[in-house]
């Protein structure tokens, strides 16, 4: 396994750590189940001696993750990751999807039917 892949997995799973500790939700509309797609670092390599910063990505298979966040009626959220369930509550804010559970608070962008979280330089992207 490869030092990039290693460290995706790693920054994906301490995200999805976070977020079982929190829970996840939805608002008018946005109610349904998210199944984790992908994630993507941002990471810096040499091209011809010249640095730059290029996406990587980590599909769902490829991290061996298995995460749905199912917003529901009322403001209530569960997220289960590889089997392990955790309820929390969600509001909606145009298109900020915020998750909230343990004291601890998540935000996500709603773009259709995806959600987004980042932190720093890990993108985690679950769809309907």
């Amino acid at each position: 396994m490869t030092t990039l892949k290693r460290s995706l997995i790693l920054g994906l799973m301490i995200l999805m750590l976070g977020c079982l500790l929190a829970a996840c939700a939805s608002s008018d509309g946005v109610n349904g189940t998210y199944t984790f797609q992908k994630t993507t670092k941002i990471v810096k390599q040499k091209v011809d001696g010249v640095e730059e910063k290029v996406e990587k990505e980590l599909t769902a298979k490829e991290t061996g993750l298995k995460l749905d966040l199912e917003l529901m009626d009322g403001g209530k959220a569960k997220l289960t990751v590889n089997g392990k369930e955790v309820t929390g509550t969600w509001e909606q804010k145009d298109d900020i999807i915020t998750v909230t559970g343990d004291e601890v608070v998540y935000e996500f962008v709603l773009s259709g039917k995806t959600l987004t979280m980042t932190q720093g330089d890990v993108k985690i992207i679950l769809s309907k």
